[in-house]
Formats: structure tokens, C-alpha cells, sequence
């Protein structure tokens, strides 16, 4: 039964691809580079320093009564580390730069993985539902098939735009951790 599950799922990906490829989401968006997103950013950082703006003082009155604002009162670091993505030179220019048009087919591809995924834990959660008794033993296994396909598709991710999310990784390890 798996192995027709997988067989049906690899079929399902190669009809999605094909009617992607075939209709208007395969056409490539316009494209604004790298380097002219990084010194437009710069320029606005820039200027904002020449008048004195501190960005944490914006950042804190920006989130002042928002919901978020128990997070960054819990942790704190959180408002260094919006600094310093601000003020890197190309964090938020890759950052940026993952829905750029150079990387439209990586999206394309993650969307798609994405969707077998989900289709995928929704018949393992079924199979499952069949198989297990007790209300305890279904909770505990979605909570694991959660947890297990969340940390799949956040790996995958990663490893779809590793290049793009290492300086703003770099900057979360040096002032959160």
C-alpha cells in the first residue's frame, strides 16, 4: 500500500509540474538584482543614520501595542538582531533575493514539495485514524507527524536556499545565541 501511495504521489508531482510548466505561473517575473536591492537598502540606512535615527527606537515603537510585543518583551534580543539584519549589507538583499526570479523555479520546486507533503501526511494521518485506538496514541502521532513534516519542509528549505539565508542565519546565532 505504501509503495502504491508513493507511486501516486510521484505521478501527482509530474501532472502538477507539467500544468505549471504549461500555463501562466512558469512565465519569469521582472527582475530587480541583487546588488541594486542591496544599495537601495543601503542608501535608506545610511540616511537614516545620518539623522540620528536609532532603529531600535523605531523598531520598539513600531511593535508598541501590537501582538507581538510579548515576544520581543520575553526576548529581547530580538530588537538587536532587526538591527543588525538592517544594517548588514546583504542579509536582507538575499533575503530578497529568494523571490527574485532567478530562484522562481527553487519556488516553484519548494511549492510543489510542499503540497506532497501535506497531500502525503494526510494519508498517513488516515492510514493511522484506522489503525490506532485511543485518543491519546492519535494525538501523540499527529503531534509527531507534525512535528516530522514541519522539520522536513524547514530542512528542505533550507537546503532549497542555503546560499540566501546564511548571512541572516549568521547574524541569528550572533546575537541570539
Amino acid at each position: 500500500m505504501l509503495k502504491q501511495l508513493l507511486n501516486y504521489c510521484l505521478k501527482l508531482s509530474v501532472i502538477v509540474l507539467c500544468l505549471l510548466s504549461s500555463g501562466n505561473f512558469a512565465q519569469e517575473p521582472q527582475e530587480v538584482s541583487e546588488e541594486e536591492m542591496a544599495k537601495n537598502l543601503q542608501l535608506i540606512v545610511e540616511t537614516m543614520k545620518e539623522q540620528g535615527t536609532d532603529f531600535q527606537t523605531i523598531i520598539r515603537e513600531k511593535i508598541e501595542g501590537s501582538k507581538i510585543e510579548p515576544i520581543f518583551k520575553r526576548f529581547p534580543n530580538l530588537y538587536l538582531f532587526i538591527e543588525k539584519l538592517i544594517e548588514s549589507e546583504e542579509a536582507l538583499p538575499k533575503l530578497y533575493s529568494i523571490s527574485s526570479a532567478k530562484n522562481h523555479s527553487k519556488l516553484l520546486y519548494y511549492g510543489i514539495f510542499v503540497l506532497i507533503t501535506f497531500f502525503v501526511a494526510f494519508i498517513i494521518k488516515k492510514i493511522q485514524n484506522h489503525r490506532l485506538e485511543g485518543m491519546i496514541s492519535r494525538l501523540m502521532a499527529g503531534v509527531l507527524r507534525f512535528l516530522f513534516f514541519t522539520g522536513l519542509r524547514i530542512f528542505t528549505f533550507y537546503l532549497f536556499f542555503q546560499k540566501e539565508l546564511t548571512p541572516t542565519i549568521n547574524i541569528f546565532k550572533e546575537t541570539m545565541l
